[in-house]
């Protein structure tokens, strides 16, 4: 898929001068030389794989069990789910605490939402009781029922359905920010979301390029807050910025690396339909 956009993309060119030459070009670029993003990638999961040995308590085994099923989630969905089972394996052989056994719940319904089975993520999300939760946990809770409703009402077009997923979405981005330091990127990124989806793309517009500042390039919420800001400049009819900031998301999704490529199909589709 890669290949066929880089193609369509690249075909484009000519047709294309209000578009940044040397972005597109860095774009190209990049794209070519996905491989080396992938073997950094892979290096950072072998290093924590590496930690991994028989004389770690079991707090310490459970915690790269997690650092691993977070890096593969939006990289090898498969890989994702072994390191969940393992810690789900691992909790119910102990005395774990209500805690660890949400958290397990929150990922494996983030796992469920990212395969497009929202319902099940949801009824499992219900299933946690977000009151016995501590801060950062809680947080985790929120981030994920608003994140799986967010692209349930995405998936549902045009439909009643769509409302109402968004307007939940929106409730629970709400608790999110409740718990959430408000100087934080996440924070000011949380805030320009909640305003994209309620069509305040001024709003949006401007707390996604102050939360951007401070994000690095090579994290997947740097992706999601670029692709935010390309959909508020679109919503502001400029299509100029809007173009410009896909591809600021594309590149970040190939050197995070992450396998979400939407930004890239955004920007393969604009450049069709130009």
């Amino acid at each position: 898929m890669k290949t066929r956009l880089l193609t369509l993309i690249l075909c484009s060119l000519t047709t294309l001068s209000a578009l940044s030459m040397s972005e597109l070009s860095k774009l190209d670029e990049i794209l070519l030389n996905r491989s080396y993003y992938i073997k950094s990638k892979q290096d950072r999961i072998d290093s924590i794989k590496n930690e991994l040995n028989s004389g770690m308590s079991c707090n310490e085994r459970l915690k790269c069990y997690d650092d691993l099923y977070r890096e593969y989630l939006t990289f090898r969905f498969d890989s994702a789910m072994v390191y969940l089972e393992r810690s789900d394996i691992l909790l119910s052989s102990g005395n774990a605490q209500y805690t660890d056994k949400a958290l397990i719940k929150i990922h494996r319904a983030l796992s469920m939402a990212t395969s497009g089975h929202f319902s099940e993520a949801v009824e499992l999300l219900k299933t946690v009781d977000s009151s016995l939760l501590p801060e950062e946990a809680r947080r985790e809770f929120y981030s994920a029922m608003q994140w799986t409703y967010g692209v349930w009402a995405e998936y549902s077009g045009q439909t009643t359905f769509a409302t109402e997923y968004n307007d939940l979405s929106i409730v629970y981005l709400d608790s999110l920010l409740m718990v959430t330091d408000n100087t934080s990127p996440d924070y000011i990124y949380h805030f320009a979301d909640r305003a994209l989806r309620n069509r305040e793309y001024a709003v949006a517009r401007d707390n996604y390029i102050k939360a951007l500042e401070s994000i690095p390039q090579d994290t997947r919420i740097y992706a999601q807050a670029a692709y935010g800001l390309a959909m508020s400049y679109r919503g502001l009819g400029d299509l100029d910025s809007s173009r410009e900031w896909l591809i600021n998301a594309a590149i970040s999704d190939q050197i995070t690396p992450l396998k979400e490529n939407l930004a890239l199909q955004e920007l393969a589709l604009e450049i069709k339909n130009r």
